[in-house]
């Protein structure tokens, strides 16, 4: 799904991602309680930090008015979660709780646009039909990245960024390929997506931590 870009939210978003994932964060623990009781003390801090890597990726998709790389981002953190043997239903009440923070800080369009999002989102989530494995990956299996291969170079320079929580520069990195020539249906399907996998076999090895992703 494409539509139009909306930088203007995209920035506002942005300006206030740390402050738009606190107040989500800490609504999600209030409606449920029993996030806390899983995760302990560090509850608030991971999914604060959780939520701020999704606003930020919310930025790039809006900026993009590229729907799908919002959808595909949310619908692998489901995967990586039932990998690594955490509660994927909370992911659906925290993009909700996000929802509701957004829509504090944008007016019109722009609060329609990141609602449409995410509610894009959501829906995704509930029809995931395989819960078993990242998508596109297996236990111990590993997706061979090229660094001979322009897409695979590409792809590696977007993990190295996700894995340190930036997902602004990371878009950037694929954005700007796609001004110098990449096919947005290529910059998809050969780098977004062997990305995310990789990641999520990292995930799934226990190669990189919540924390880190988070």
């Amino acid at each position: 799904m494409t539509g139009q870009a909306v930088p203007v939210a995209s920035a506002e978003l942005e300006r206030h991602a740390g402050e738009i994932a606190d107040a989500a964060a800490a609504k999600l623990l209030e409606l449920n309680p029993g996030i806390a009781e899983r995760l302990g003390n560090d509850a608030l801090v991971i999914w604060s930090g959780h939520l701020k890597q999704r606003v930020l990726e919310l930025c790039a998709a809006l900026s993009a008015g590229q729907v799908d790389l919002f959808v595909t981002r949310v619908k692998w953190s489901r995967a990586a979660m039932v990998a690594r043997q955490l509660e994927p239903g909370d992911l659906v009440v925290s993009l909700e709780c996000l929802r509701a923070s957004i829509e504090s800080r944008l007016n019109g369009i722009d609060r329609r646009a990141a609602a449409e999002f995410i509610d894009a989102a959501i829906s995704a989530l509930g029809n995931e039909q395989d819960e078993s494995a990242a998508p596109g990956t297996t236990p111990g299996t590993t997706l061979a990245l090229d660094p001979g291969l322009a897409t695979d170079r590409i792809a590696l320079r977007y993990i190295q960024a996700v894995i340190a929580g930036n997902a602004i520069p990371g878009m950037a990195i694929v954005l700007d390929a796609v001004d110098d020539g990449l096919g947005v249906r290529d910059a998809i399907l050969k780098v977004l997506l062997p990305a995310q996998r990789e990641v999520g076999r990292l995930w799934h090895v226990n190669e990189i931590s919540v924390a880190e992703e988070h």
